[in-house]
């Protein structure tokens, strides 16, 4: 029998039966999610190269089931930071305008990749102060990034896969209001599947907004172990507490199917604490796969980390999928 290629077969299938194809499966206990866009690398290392372009990571060892472009740390107005792969404004306005990733999202998803935008993160000045704050911005999102239409998209006619919510700080009013609003709008576009993830720091409950965890629906918790006491490298102690994640996901959240992702540096530069060497990381992932049934993979901080550290991602991928389960 002919192979075909994961790209070519989703290419087809929205040709022929007008359906968006993703290789994401929320279900399986084998996906790999990495941070795209601020280039940790260069900014830790003063190295020219730096982070590739984003569909580099699609084509060249691409171990990633999830890519997420970070951050849009600004609301009002919309302010994306990028790093330094984009640099041009739209007239009269601070929010970028990126035309070279408008082709390298699609190769990344013809490839079969979910592309997230991140808002929030640990700078920026990103706030809402009421309901109908989040409402709104729902809209601005689903019109600048995802199935809507405005004059001012950063990637152009590219329609990303959905939004993650790293909220760091400032207040939780809002963004109860801003998932149920971006989901009504998902029901407008019935040919692709869009996805709202999460991102907390590790302490349990939520610090920043504890109510929307319990209020509103999420697919993916990418819950970031690192830089607390809570993170992965005290493993075995009682300051580690996945079984708090676990028993939230499979009781107390909205959606009682939401995986739990154990979010990881991707090297000793990703992170302040919390990067672990794979084999200790491995011994981790079999014991966390065995007792908790949320769990559902792993988060790198970030890409630009993982392939100068021995392409990190690659190994953690590759020994997911070894002991991967679906369903």
């Amino acid at each position: 029998m002919a192979r075909f290629s994961t790209g070519l077969l989703c290419g087809l299938a929205f040709l022929f039966v007008g359906q968006w194809c993703q290789a994401l499966d929320t279900t399986c206990n084998s996906n790999l999610v990495a941070y795209w866009g601020q280039n940790a690398f260069k900014a830790k290392h003063n190295d020219t190269n730096g982070e590739k372009d984003l569909d580099w990571y699609c084509t060249n060892t691409p171990s990633e089931d999830v890519l997420v472009i970070s951050f849009l740390n600004t609301y009002d107005p919309m302010v994306l930071n990028l790093a330094d792969h984009c640099f041009d404004f739209f007239e009269n306005s601070k929010l970028l305008t990126c035309p070279k990733l408008t082709d390298q999202i699609k190769r990344c998803q013809d490839a079969g990749k979910t592309i997230l935008l991140s808002l929030g993160g640990q700078e920026g000045s990103y706030a809402l102060t009421s309901g109908e704050e989040g409402t709104e911005l729902a809209h601005q999102i689903w019109d600048t990034f995802l199935g809507g239409s405005s004059d001012t998209r950063p990637f152009g006619d590219a329609v990303l896969d959905g939004v993650d919510l790293d909220i760091e700080k400032n207040s939780a009013v809002g963004y109860t209001d801003f998932v149920k609003t971006l989901r009504d709008l998902f029901d407008q576009d019935k040919a692709r599947k869009y996805y709202v993830a999460v991102a907390p720091i590790c302490p349990f409950p939520d610090l920043v907004m504890p109510e929307t965890f319990n209020e509103a629906w999420f697919d993916m918790v990418f819950v970031q172990f690192y830089n607390s006491p809570c993170g992965v490298d005290n493993f075995g102690t009682p300051s580690f507490n996945f079984h708090l994640w676990d028993k939230w996901a499979r009781y107390y959240s909205v959606n009682k199917d939401v995986k739990v992702y154990l979010g990881v540096p991707a090297s000793t530069y990703g992170a302040v604490t919390g990067y672990v060497e794979t084999d200790r990381l491995f011994e981790i992932l079999d014991q966390l796969r065995s007792r908790y049934p949320s769990f559902g993979g792993v988060m790198l901080y970030d890409i630009s980390e993982s392939r100068p550290n021995n392409d990190y991602s690659k190994q953690v991928k590759d020994y997911l999928k070894e002991h991967e389960k679906c369903g």
